[in-house]
């Protein structure tokens, strides 16, 4: 789970980094077509909330790094109209004013134990499982 919890602040990092791509060219009027059948949709992906005592040694692992990596981003969100998207791609993440305060907050942390503590009281883990029940 603290890989999930990685991934996430690496993909913040990442998403704060990202501009606004050009606007498209027009593109000539396409020819209709017929609708390609693509067979059924896979299930969708199963959301639960979590604790943060189920993540795998969390109150012992390392948080330097992750608290790092999201400090870095809330740097790029200070640059950032508190109005956007945190990325255009994942609109699921929020807007860049939903995010602010955790960035303030997080500023406070002194140590792995108070870092642990700010990260509690703002987040809420989730679990994603395939619909068969497998963690992913």
């Amino acid at each position: 789970m603290l890989r999930r919890i990685l991934l996430f602040a690496s993909a913040l990092v990442l998403a704060s980094c990202q501009s606004a791509p050009p606007p498209p060219a027009p593109s000539p009027k396409p020819s209709p077509t017929r609708p390609v059948d693509v067979g059924p949709l896979p299930p969708a992906a199963i959301e639960r909330p979590a604790s943060f005592r189920e993540l795998p040694n969390w109150d012992v692992a390392p948080i330097e790094l992750p608290l790092s990596a999201f400090k870095r981003s809330c740097v790029k969100l200070q640059d950032r109209s508190a109005g956007d998207f945190m990325a255009n791609v994942a609109p699921w993440a929020g807007y860049v004013a939903e995010w602010l305060p955790a960035c303030d907050a997080v500023n406070d942390a002194q140590d792995d134990e108070s870092a642990r503590r700010i990260l509690e009281s703002l987040f809420t883990p989730v679990e994603i499982s395939d619909p068969s029940g497998k963690s992913r």
